[in-house]
């Protein structure tokens, strides 16, 4: 069982974690765990640990599918703390500088990473791509559609995907030559590597948003349910930047009381 008040949702014949990473690391039978995740799950059929389940060769699609909705579910919730921590009041930027600049970098940079992960090309890796093939060798076990909408979703992503290349192109560009290897060349041609790895934050919100809406879309065919895509509490950076913003006044407030 989870820690108390937190709800549980089954998901392919086992427990899973609303909460996000917890549940697609589990469903994939790797103990993973995050702040504020389940550290520990239980089969809900067999009340056996995960780890104590015979290996497979390879992860079935529903494991996959949670694996990917986890990585997107973390890449929406750091998105979001990026997107906050922009806009925040000079005064209270002002007050930890070099911690809120280290703070937004590492964020954008895992948001990247997340990215990455979804769309790796790389042979054996558990990407949208590899989904996509699986949805298509296993489409006749989809419980809320037929094998022709299995067809016709993958196909409808494929292009979607397609049209999200410039953007994908210029995050593996970025992920490769900086933020997971140090490559010499944004050394030796930094104005190259800035063109080249250029997205804006409206491009990479586009993104995020089409890749929630490809993953629902198998979630809907083969579990006949959405994916909980929105991290609880991701936005309660707030709360930490008010209290700042409140010690400020006061300390202003004191500064000019006679």
């Amino acid at each position: 069982m989870g820690p108390p008040g937190r709800r549980l949702v089954e998901f392919g014949g086992s427990v899973l974690s609303e909460h996000g990473l917890a549940f697609a690391r589990v469903a994939a039978g790797r103990l993973h765990s995050r702040p504020g995740t389940v550290p520990f799950v239980l089969c809900a059929k067999t009340d056996e640990p995960w780890m104590a389940m015979p290996k497979k060769s390879a992860p079935e699609f529903q494991q996959m599918l949670a694996w990917l909705a986890t990585e997107l579910i973390y890449a929406r919730a750091e998105f979001t703390i990026v997107r906050g921590l922009r806009r925040i009041d000079q005064a209270v930027r002002n007050a930890a500088p070099i911690f809120f600049e280290m703070t937004l970098g590492v964020c954008a940079d895992s948001v990247l990473l997340h990215v990455a992960r979804l769309f790796d090309h790389r042979r054996g890796s558990v990407s949208i791509h590899t989904l996509l093939s699986a949805a298509l060798d296993n489409a006749g076990t989809f419980k809320h559609g037929t094998p022709a909408d299995v067809r016709k979703a993958v196909a409808e992503a494929r292009v979607s995907i397609s049209s999200l290349s410039p953007i994908l192109n210029a995050i593996h560009h970025r992920r490769n030559q900086t933020v997971a290897h140090s490559a010499p060349e944004p050394i030796l041609d930094p104005r190259r590597y800035v063109q080249q790895g250029r997205v804006s934050y409206r491009e990479l919100g586009v993104l995020l948003t089409q890749t929630g809406i490809i993953l629902n879309r198998f979630s809907q065919l083969y579990r006949g349910a959405l994916l909980p895509l929105d991290l609880p509490g991701a936005n309660d950076y707030r709360n930490a930047l008010d209290l700042i913003a409140l010690s400020l006044n006061a300390a202003r407030g004191k500064a000019t009381t006679p």
